[in-house]
């Protein structure tokens, strides 16, 4: 009776370091997943500083721009206008695309380091791993959303402006040549000016 009971006792304690065992690689899985969650989160904390830096290097641009558009309205240059507000587009695609790419290279490293700990912990960590693709993925089309929206609005403010600065424009050219119809007239007339109905 007490070989069986010493047999029982060998026999839990072996049942004991087999669960310690799983217990000790489910935490070691854990500490993995914690890890890429980690490097995760550094990535998404660079990536909005680098969407901050392209929208502040967007809003110079913007605003280098202006000056252009300006000396164009001035000389009646409608062409110059026209590449200003093209360079402006086509800086801020080349400015989305640059700021997009090591961040889509840093995602794609970290998805492969989340990979291994999934093995080790695969029903929660894959339904975890898909939250946060997503709200990436999500939050990448909300910041490029935005981007493209505050470019938009840029090009189009800048196009409004230079309507209205070409319409006056045309307002004061009118005026002047009505003006020298009066100053003609007033030689004619011998210095005086014409009576107005």
């Amino acid at each position: 009776m007490a070989d069986d009971t010493s047999e029982r006792i060998f026999g839990l304690i072996a049942i004991a370091e087999d669960q310690q065992a799983a217990v000790r690689a489910g935490l070691e899985g854990l500490a993995q997943e914690r890890a890429a969650l980690a490097k995760d989160r550094v990535i998404l904390v660079q990536t909005a500083e680098g969407m901050r830096k392209l929208a502040d290097e967007l809003t110079k641009r913007v605003l280098q721009a202006v000056p252009t558009i300006y000396q164009a309205s001035n000389q009646g240059a409608t062409e110059a206008v026209k590449t200003a507000l093209a360079g402006v587009g086509a800086e801020t695609t080349r400015l989305v695309s640059d700021a997009a790419q090591p961040m889509l290279e840093r995602i794609a490293d970290s998805v492969t380091s989340a990979g291994h700990a999934q093995q080790q912990l695969q029903e929660a960590s894959s339904a975890f791993s898909r939250r946060w693709t997503m709200a990436l993925v999500w939050g990448m089309v909300a910041v490029l959303a935005v981007v493209a929206m505050v470019s938009y609005v840029a090009v189009y403010m800048q196009r409004q402006e230079l309507e209205e600065i070409q319409a006056q424009r045309v307002k004061v050219t009118a005026e002047l040549a009505e003006l020298q119809g009066q100053v003609d007239q007033a030689r004619r007339n011998g210095g005086k000016r014409p009576v107005r109905p």
